[in-house]
Parts: C-alpha cells; sequence; structure tokens
C-alpha cells in the first residue's frame, strides 16, 4: 500500500477502525508481525486521576478565591473568564493537529504528555498563589487572574487533546474500551472527592484558616506535584500502535473541512458542550451555594460533595452493565434526562440535609453520562479513521473541545447575570438575596443546559460499536452504521 492510495480512503487503504498494524506489513506479507506490547486498561485509566486533579481544584475553587475572598469584581472576572474560553477554544485544534502529526521515537502522544504535565504542575501552583501586593491592586490581580488561567487551561487542552485521543487507539473494540473508560472515570471522580470534596476543608482548616487564601496556595502545590507524576507514570507506560506512524499526515484545513461537514461533529458536540457547560456551573459554584443558599461551613461543602461523588462512583458499575446490556448509545440518551432531571431539588434545597438528597439526584445521572459520553465520541472517531484511513483523533477530539470549551462564555453569562438580576458582585458586596442568586445558578441554569442537550441527543444517529460494525446495521438518516 502506497501513499498515494492511503490518502485517497480507498477501500483497501483503510485498516479496520482500531485494528493494530505493524511498520512490517507494510513493507509486505513475507514479514512476520511483531506482537505489540497492550496498554493495561489500569495504567491508562489511572492518568485521568492525574489530570483531573489540579483542573478541578482550578474549577472548583478559583470563583470562591478571586471573587468572595480576593474581592476580584463578578463582572472582571466574566470577562476575563470569557476572553480565556475564546483562547482556549482556539488553542485545542492546534494541540490536536500538532498531536495528530507528530512522529517521534517517543510516540505521537507521549511528548505531549510529558510537556503538559509540568506546564500545568507549574500554572497551577501561580494561580492560586497570589502575592500581597498583586492581590492588594485590582488592576494587577485581574491581570494575574488572566495570565495564569489561560495558561493553566492551555496546559490542560494539550494533555487531554492527546491523553483523550489513546483511548480510541489504544482499546479498539467497545467491551475493553469500556473497561478503560470506567477505570478512568473513576480515577476521575477519586480525583474529584479530593479536589472537590476535601478541598473547602483542607484549604480552610487544616492547611490555611476560614477567609484566608494560603490553605489553597499549600494545596495547589501538594495537587500540582501529585499530578504531575500521576501523568507522567501513565505517559511511559503507554504502548502507541507504531504502525499508526505509517499513515500519511492529516492536513490541516482539509480535516478542518471533514470533520466540520461530519454531522455528528455537530450534534454530539453540542450535547457534549451543553453537558460540559452545566457541570462547570456546578464545579465553580458549589461553595458558593453551600455558603449562600444553604448557610453552611466548609465542612458542609465538603460533606455534600463527597456524597454526591461517592454515591457517583458506586453508580459507576450500575452504567456500565447497562452498558453492555444495551449499548453506549442507548445508555447515552437515558442518562442524559436523568441528568437533567436530577437538577431540579437542588433549587428546592434549604440546608445541609435537603441539600445531600438533592446532590444524590444529580449524581445518578452524572455518572450515568461519565460512563457513556466518551463511548459514543470513540464511536464517532472509528467511523473518521476508517472513512478517511487516517487516524486523527487528536484533532477531533479538539474540534469538540472547541464548542466544549466555549462553555466559559456560558459560565461567564450566567455569572453576570448574577450581577445583573441579583446585584451580587463579591464576597463583602453580595447583594440583596445570594441564596436566591446561586439557587439559581447551581439548578435551572444546568437544567436548561441539559434539556437542550437531551432534546438534540434524540435525534441524532451513531456508527456502531467496533465489533458490530460488520455484522449489524439499522436504519438511520446518516451514511453510517446506527446503533440503537
Amino acid at each position: 500500500m502506497n501513499a498515494e492510495r492511503a490518502a485517497t480512503g480507498t477501500p483497501e487503504s483503510i485498516p479496520p477502525a482500531g485494528s493494530s498494524r505493524s511498520g512490517r506489513d507494510l513493507a509486505g506479507p513475507s514479514q512476520v508481525e511483531t506482537p505489540r506490547p497492550a496498554t493495561s486498561p489500569l495504567r491508562y485509566g489511572v492518568g485521568m486521576f492525574g489530570t483531573s486533579l489540579p483542573i478541578n481544584l482550578v474549577k472548583g475553587s478559583m470563583l470562591y478565591v478571586y471573587v468572595e475572598l480576593l474581592g476580584l469584581d463578578a463582572a472582571v472576572y466574566a470577562t476575563v473568564y470569557a476572553v480565556y474560553g475564546v483562547l482556549d477554544a482556539l488553542d485545542n485544534p492546534v494541540f490536536g493537529y500538532l498531536s495528530d502529526r507528530t512522529r517521534s521515537r517517543w510516540g505521537r502522544r507521549r511528548p505531549y504528555l510529558v510537556t503538559g504535565a509540568l506546564v500545568l504542575a507549574c500554572t497551577t501552583i501561580a494561580l492560586f498563589s497570589v502575592p500581597g501586593p498583586v492581590a492588594d491592586s485590582a488592576v494587577g490581580l485581574a491581570v494575574w487572574f488572566a495570565v495564569f488561567a489561560i495558561t493553566t487551561e492551555m496546559a490542560d487542552s494539550l494533555i487531554n487533546a492527546s491523553y483523550g485521543a489513546l483511548l480510541p487507539e489504544l482499546f479498539s473494540h467497545e467491551k475493553r474500551r469500556a473497561t478503560a473508560n470506567a477505570v478512568r472515570q473513576g480515577a476521575q471522580l477519586v480525583a474529584l472527592v479530593i479536589a472537590l470534596a476535601l478541598t473547602p476543608v483542607l484549604a480552610r482548616n487544616v492547611l490555611g484558616t476560614e477567609g484566608s487564601t494560603v490553605g489553597y496556595g499549600r494545596l495547589a502545590v501538594i495537587f500540582a506535584v501529585v499530578a504531575a507524576a500521576v501523568i507522567l507514570w501513565t505517559a511511559f507506560g503507554v504502548r502507541e500502535d507504531p504502525a499508526l506512524n505509517a499513515e500519511v499526515r492529516p492536513q490541516f484545513f482539509r480535516s478542518v473541512r471533514q470533520i466540520l461537514s461530519t454531522p455528528q461533529f455537530w450534534t454530539v458536540g453540542v450535547v457534549n458542550a451543553c453537558y460540559g457547560a452545566a457541570m462547570a456551573l456546578v464545579l465553580g459554584g458549589l461553595q458558593l451555594y453551600v455558603h449562600h443558599t444553604l448557610g453552611g461551613t466548609a465542612l458542609d461543602a465538603s460533606i455534600l460533595q463527597l456524597v454526591v461523588i461517592v454515591v457517583a462512583i458506586g453508580m459507576l458499575s450500575v452504567w456500565a452493565a447497562v452498558v453492555r446490556r444495551k449499548g453506549a448509545a442507548w445508555t447515552w440518551r437515558l442518562a442524559l434526562p436523568v441528568a437533567a432531571v436530577g437538577f431540579i431539588p437542588m433549587y428546592f434545597a434549604t440546608d445541609l440535609i435537603t441539600g445531600i438528597l438533592a446532590g444524590l439526584t444529580v449524581a445518578v445521572g452524572y455518572s450515568g453520562v461519565l460512563a457513556t459520553n466518551d463511548l459514543v465520541i470513540a464511536r464517532v472517531l472509528d467511523a473518521d479513521a476508517a472513512r478517511h484511513g487516517t487516524h486523527r483523533s487528536g484533532l477531533f477530539l479538539a474540534a469538540f473541545g472547541v464548542l466544549g470549551r466555549l462553555n466559559a462564555l456560558v459560565t461567564a453569562g450566567a455569572l453576570a447575570s448574577l450581577t445583573l438580576w441579583f446585584g451580587y458582585r463579591n464576597g463583602a458586596d453580595p447583594g440583596p438575596d445570594p441564596g436566591q442568586a446561586f439557587r439559581v445558578y447551581l439548578s435551572l441554569y444546568p437544567f436548561a443546559l441539559l434539556v437542550i442537550g437531551t432534546t438534540v441527543s434524540r435525534f441524532i444517529s451513531l456508527p456502531a460499536a467496533p465489533q458490530e460494525a460488520s455484522e449489524t446495521r439499522d436504519e438511520g438518516p446518516e451514511p453510517e452504521p446506527v446503533t440503537r
């Protein structure tokens, strides 16, 4: 097979999605294929603990630290966050494209995992370690926030463009892929327990004091070091397929045109963006919701988040069983409305007990989307690789990321609306009814976003699971095989 035939995408040039071929295969049939060591789903999946730990500290505490504690005006925060979201969306395709085109002795994805881990550690520490003179200046604080919030998110994008691309490339069949995804989502939830549930108590009672940012700075150092170590451990344990190096390197503008012409990019991408925006509101606003709406303490915030995340971890096995029985697509469409409805009780909670009961309903749906979302996206990546004869998972995921990262605009708009409608500006000037403000922020806004995602999901035709693609095909409006 020559490069010209690979570029045309003829059937002879396209390997089965997720298949493993060595460079010797390309030399001729007389060569003997050397088996490629398989990557352990555990080694790959645990990496998400490292990718999730610092970024969830950022998402869960950045708003609280900068607006509530340091006194940054909410409108300024929203403006910077909107700009940061646009820049972050733009850098995603660049990182994904570079990852797809890289050919090195270290593999395509590993160099970016290693570099990103080190940069993310440094920027996370800087973000939560604001020098005194900077904190005392309104302009200085805004500039510091903008610089390190943007660079932290860029480092996270650099890591995840490559880490996410490895899932469909390392694990070719949906059952094994589901196992790897369950491990990594479980690792992510463990990181959430630490970075979200335990952070209020650790930062405000153990490593620091109430009303101070010192504890958050110390916690950022610990999380950054641990995260970098875990990501590096995963990066050096990944066994990429050397046969992919023989594929024609994707061209940027041609690839972008092909991705944008794929119907599932827009439909699945919009659903993913709605889900991501809803969860970004929850992660960023939960400590403020507990403080202003439930009248709780740092311990209450930790208890509420801990209960919700632990239940979500427990529900992962239930949702995984449903996936094995009914398929990822069917389960995904069920989990989305369950997640939407789960936010309604959050509006009516008035104290820690009712907040926990409401949080349990959120945990059930949240766990279901976690268990299925990446499997649905992986099917789209498989179909793209089969159709065009080259694996460009990094760029495709980055294109999804453009839609997903723009949830920063939704978050910024939601926060700005609290200033406009409820008069909330910061901890020193919370307005007449901050409790109602964050009741709306944490309940009605996520509910509305997930209703939109649920509606769109009902009209999507998805490619079949890899092992089913040659066996059964149901009718659907798209040319790809369609699953239940």
